[in-house]
């Protein structure tokens, strides 16, 4: 993982129980070399960027409720009027209005200053480049490791050795995030400024929202050493409660009491960065900022590793319908020779003993051929659906497809007026789609967003009729009691089968 902050980025590496700190980089040209040279001598690791800059600007709106290319066109024009001049432009959706016409609440971010990323970015080209992450976006995976509850939330994180990140959340999403300077020198005078800092955003949030902060939560997240010197200063009692050791939530990280690291006994040097370290290597990160040129080569391996298990389960289910098809095709070769052989024998019968005409004629008999003939033309076949889901989940490695189940109808019902006899594929094919999002970090609603996205792609392939959503990520609270959350998703998709 790359951490960039102003005039500088931290290198991390690591597996999901030992992360160490690599180098750290200046923003120059001695430091985009000495990237190159430690990337290189990694394995070809997928590298995550995460943003951690003051340039970051955040605005929220609402948009119309629309799915599809119209919903893409317009967060894109929104973006350009919001951000202009910048590509690390991310529009993110956040449920609707809850009256009127029931807008799409969507969340806008942008790095204003795009010199701040590009140099990193042009030193990793050639690379695999997995994301570029906002800090303060991906800093809400923390919340529920931090027994944060629901509600509004202010976390406050080391950021680098001399900055201050504190950044507001209401029910898991940002909703105001701040970068401030530290002093340099001993944890008490970064600590003094440190409680002069909370007291400024209290009073900002207190001003804004027009109450009081009583019900905020607060979270500090801090070497041993700067929490401390946080107790012995003026920080009030309830706020002294909610300071957290950056080690021990690096334990509950890597799903340890204690945590293991490559350097052991260090402390929290380089203030949060190796926390986030952790967060990336055990949960997955969303892609804030980085276009589909800087994805190629990732999403390009993620795409064969799709395809891979697709193909696996096209193999099993051609074979499957391949031998049922070979079955259903024998007895219909049978039936069709029998019937032949039985229309010679009435003929040469009638002929030889000059019997009265059959009721079954010839014409009957090539009426049943080739109905027999029409129904194997007709049967359902696998490939153009697997194809069709293979290359939506392709795009979405988040979303684990657990089983495929699908079934033809006929056109009736509302549906469009039965077509000539002769026609081929008269019918639609019904599918059922179940899957899980995996890993689930517990934030269903980020889970339910990501299964839009995904009928979003399916809607736009061709050859389906209509994506509809039958079940969702759940929290599972039922109002009594809590349950273990539903990861679990489902579903209908219809395909016209006459558009093969």
């Amino acid at each position: 993982m790359l951490v960039v902050r102003a005039g500088g980025a931290g290198l991390f590496r690591g597996t999901r129980r030992a992360v160490r700190a690599v180098a750290d980089l200046t923003a120059d040209e001695a430091g985009y070399t000495e990237l190159r040279r430690n990337v290189e001598r990694a394995a070809r690791r997928p590298i995550h960027i995460l943003v951690d800059l003051v340039e970051e600007d955040f605005r929220r709106e609402t948009a119309p409720h629309v799915h599809g290319p119209t919903r893409r066109s317009i967060l894109k024009t929104r973006s350009a009027r919001l951000f202009p001049g910048t590509p690390f432009v991310s529009a993110r959706r956040e449920g609707r209005m809850p009256d009127g016409r029931r807008d799409d609440r969507i969340l806008f971010s942008a790095i204003v200053r795009p010199e701040r990323i590009e140099p990193w970015l042009d030193a990793l080209r050639g690379h695999e480049v997995a994301g570029v992450h906002s800090l303060p976006m991906v800093s809400a995976g923390l919340l529920p490791f931090l027994g944060a509850g629901s509600g509004p939330v202010l976390l406050v994180t080391e950021s680098g050795d001399r900055d201050l990140r504190q950044t507001c959340f209401e029910n898991g999403r940002v909703t105001l995030s701040r970068l401030a300077t530290l002093p340099p020198g001993e944890p008490v005078e970064r600590a003094r400024r440190i409680v002069e800092e909370v007291e400024r955003i209290m009073h900002h949030l207190e001003r804004s929202s027009g109450r009081s902060t009583e019900g905020l939560g607060f979270r500090l997240v801090g070497g041993a050493p700067l929490l401390a010197a946080l107790r012995d200063s003026k920080l009030p009692g309830e706020l002294a409660e909610g300071l957290v050791d950056t080690a021990a939530l690096e334990g509950r990280l890597g799903g340890r009491s204690r945590p293991y690291t490559a350097d052991r006994n260090v402390g929290s040097k380089g203030g949060s960065d190796r926390m986030f370290a952790y967060l990336a290597l055990n949960r997955p990160l969303p892609n804030h900022y980085a276009s589909a040129p800087v994805l190629a080569m990732y999403r390009t391996k993620q795409a064969g590793r799709a395809f891979k298990t697709a193909g696996v389960a096209m193999l099993l289910a051609g074979t499957a319908l391949g031998g049922a098809a070979w079955h259903r095709g024998g007895e219909l070769a049978a039936a069709a020779e029998a019937l032949e052989r039985q229309a010679a024998d009435v003929e040469s019968l009638y002929r030889t003993e000059r019997l009265p005409e059959s009721e079954v004629g010839p014409d009957d008999l090539r009426v049943v051929v080739e109905a027999a003939e029409r129904l194997d033309a007709n049967r359902i076949g696998a490939l153009p659906i697997l194809r069709t889901v293979s290359d939506a989940l392709a795009v979405f490695p988040d979303l684990e497809l657990g089983s495929l189940e699908w079934f033809e109808i006929s056109e009736r019902d509302g549906w469009p007026s039965p077509p000539a006899e002769d026609a081929p594929r008269t019918g639609f094919r019904v599918v059922h789609l179940r899957g899980r999002v995996e890993p689930f970090t517990g934030h269903y609603r980020a889970a339910a967003d990501e299964v839009f996205r995904f009928v979003d792609r399916l809607e736009a392939m061709p050859g389906l009729s209509g994506v509809d959503v039958t079940d969702l990520p759940q929290d599972g609270d039922d109002g009594n009691r809590r349950r273990r959350p539903d990861a679990g998703f489902e579903l209908r998709m219809v395909v016209d089968a006459r558009a093969g």
